[in-house]
């Protein structure tokens, strides 16, 4: 929508173009200043912008109208009661505006088309008469002698067009054209014979389009005017003769279309549309107007209701060429016949419409009882919605009752069920869900006191664990135990031994929680006194060996690296019962896995577990380690475990660094 300034009888008005108008005219035209080009050429870019963002505005706000149109409507926070109260508001009345929307916009686009097929038959009508006046005209005798009187009889048979023959030119030519040909021109071979005294010089040197047999009824434009024209050529026993009228499409002449019509037509040239209707192909073609001439515009004007505001009300195209049989398709371009209307107007046609209920008066009333019907239907529905919405809100309210209560810690109240609809199970789940919290509040007790027992074993089982690693000369010493629940199976431990060497112990019961834990304790126990014993590596893992197998029930064993490190003499004597073997790293970088041991523990009564040696070098890491250590997973299914070369990967990255800072390097890798 933009507005311009309309100069009209001395008059200036400030109106609006819709999108369906075109514009009236060229703004600025001939030959243009320096200072106005250059003016123009700095404002260019400005309407580009402005364009741009009113695109971008438009397209803006075609998404706000989807989004408004998709999105659900949210009634939070609102009570049940106005919600089905909303609800019913929507259901009830929206579909009603819509379709009564929907049936005044078909009723208007009707309305236009009708009114617009009424301008189509008021031309062709005129083309009729036009057409009769030229058979009647060439059959007259008088104008076969020709000279002033041929003239005379044109002249006098202008009155036989009716209001139009005012402004209408008539031409009678020697020669008729051949089918398919263009009419003679004035000053070709075969002159003018009589033309009235109304003809414009134009009109005689008017070509008409060319037709199949050499007739046209239809739309011609000579660069500056259209006009209807009608050409009738003579047959026998007079041929070679044909008589051409030409009636304006002035202003005047599309006046009077827009009295009887009643509204403002306005009727333009359009180079770029073209009306085919050629057999079985019918339709418009628009193509870019590359022709460069000026349009040509002719308007009702609109007397008195010129001021008022005037809404589209319908369009047709007409074609250029002869209409008959069929629209000529082989000429380019188009009449647009654009009517328009105001308040005032549209209200004078409608007063017809009582005259159409009188005459229908039976399917008004077939109407009305079908209306009356819908509306019993509807209210029927309206009061049985109602009940089902007042016994929604009482279960509903029971429902908020209990909730209340059951908030307030009244775990023993129920929920009353009337029936077998969605509410009522949803009360049964109520029910249930009340006895069961109610069940849950006793084992959540119980729980609590369980969590309290193992969080007591928790403490127990980390003093067991050392406080801090023990001090020994020739040794940096770390360790680190991370059960995966309150207590764990894995443990390890440190036994100061005589002649400054250290007993290193590590192992991991089969299971978790708590029983692992108590075998371990065991375990623990008993390898610290063999430890202060002074006992052999081999005889202290036979002699718990044993006491397992009488102790803990089938299907449990214990895995247990079990090490006395001497810094001294730069040796490691160890033994391994089933554990993980142990990795030794040494400065260089290589690697040695120790595995020297027998069976696990609480297996086999009779096992033995021979003992190995191993060199320790200044630089050297010993790394023992469980089994949560190495077959660590990553939350990819298709990865592999962390596995024992990752391990000594890392270990060999961090082997220059303290023992402590080696533990939190493999901790962080796994």
């Amino acid at each position: 929508v933009w507005p311009y300034a309309l100069v009209r009888d001395g008059q200036l008005s400030v109106q609006f173009a819709a999108l369906s108008q075109e514009w009236q005219t060229r703004l600025v035209g001939g030959a243009l200043p320096p200072r106005l080009q250059a003016e123009l050429a700095l404002a260019r870019p400005l309407d580009r912008l402005v364009q741009a963002l009113g695109d971008l505005f438009r397209a803006q706000l075609l998404v706000v109208v989807a989004r408004a149109l998709t999105m659900p409507l949210r009634l939070r926070g609102m009570s049940l009661k106005r919600r089905f109260l909303v609800n019913y508001i929507f259901v009830r009345n929206i579909p009603s505006v819509l379709a009564f929307l929907t049936l005044v916009v078909v009723a208007y686009v009707g309305f236009g088309i009708h009114k617009t097929g009424r301008v189509r038959a008021d031309l062709e009508r005129t083309l009729a008469r036009a057409d009769a006046v030229g058979a009647a005209l060439l059959d007259d005798p008088r104008l076969a002698a020709g000279g002033s009187g041929a003239a005379a009889r044109l002249e006098a048979a202008r009155e036989w067009l009716g209001p139009q023959g005012a402004r209408a030119h008539l031409v009678l030519r020697r020669g008729a054209p051949p089918a398919g040909g263009d009419s003679l021109r004035a000053g070709a071979a075969e002159p003018v014979q009589a033309a009235s005294r109304a003809t414009a010089p134009s009109v005689l040197a008017l070509a008409l389009p060319p037709t199949r047999d050499g007739r046209l009824q239809g739309v011609v434009e000579d660069g500056a005017a259209l006009y209807l024209a009608s050409r009738r050529i003579a047959g026998e026993p007079a041929p070679g003769r044909a008589l051409e009228v030409y009636i304006p499409l002035d202003s005047s002449f599309v006046a009077s279309l827009a009295q009887r019509v009643g509204g403002r037509v306005v009727m333009t040239l359009d180079r770029g549309v073209s009306v085919r209707h050629v057999g079985r192909e019918q339709g418009l073609s628009f193509v870019p107007d590359t022709s460069g001439k000026a349009r040509i515009r002719v308007s009702s004007g609109g007397g008195a209701d010129r001021r008022r505001r005037e809404v589209f009300l319908g369009r047709s195209y007409l074609p250029l060429g002869d209409w008959r049989g069929g629209w000529h398709s082989g000429i380019t371009g188009a009449v647009a016949v654009e009517l328009r209307t105001t308040g005032a107007l549209l209200l004078r046609d409608l007063r017809d419409v009582p005259g159409w209920l009188y005459s229908n008066v039976v399917m008004v009333a077939l109407l009305l009882g079908l209306t009356m019907l819908i509306g019993i239907a509807e209210s029927v529905a309206v009061r049985s919605g109602r009940g089902i919405v007042k016994s929604i809100e009482e279960e509903v309210a029971d429902l908020r009752q209990a909730a209340a209560r059951l908030g307030a810690g009244d775990l023993a109240h129920r929920v009353p069920v009337r029936g077998r609809d969605e509410l009522s199970a949803l009360a049964g789940s109520f029910n249930e869900m009340a006895a069961s919290l109610e069940r849950q509040r006793a084992e959540l007790i119980e729980k609590e006191r369980i969590e309290e027992d193992l969080e007591v074993a928790r403490q127990i089982q980390r003093r067991f664990m050392p406080q801090q690693p023990p001090r020994v000369a020739g040794l940096d010493v770390a360790g680190i135990s991370v059960p995966s629940l309150e207590v764990g199976g894995d443990l390890f431990h440190y036994v100061e031994l005589p002649g400054g060497r250290l007993g290193i112990a590590l192992g991991d019961v089969s299971g978790k929680s708590v029983p692992a834990a108590l075998i371990m304790s065991n375990v623990m126990s008993a390898l610290r006194a063999e430890a202060l014993h002074e006992t052999e590596l081999e005889k202290s893992l036979e002699r718990i060996n044993r006491l397992l197998v009488e102790q803990i029930e089938p299907g449990r064993f214990v895995t247990l690296f079990y090490a006395v490190a001497d810094p001294a003499a730069r040796l490691l004597r160890y033994t391994s019962a089933g554990h993980n073997p142990v990795l030794q790293v040494t400065a260089a970088g290589e690697t040695r896995w120790l595995r020297e041991g027998g069976v696990p523990l609480g297996v086999l009564p009779a096992a033995t577990y021979p003992s190995a040696r191993a060199g320790l070098e200044p630089g050297d890491v010993v790394m023992a380690y469980s089994d949560g250590v190495t077959e660590a997973e990553s939350g990819d299914r298709d990865a592999a475990l962390f596995g024992e070369e990752r391990l000594a990967a890392t270990v060999r990255e961090l082997r220059a660094r303290p023992a402590e800072a080696i533990v939190q390097g493999v901790l962080a890798a796994v």
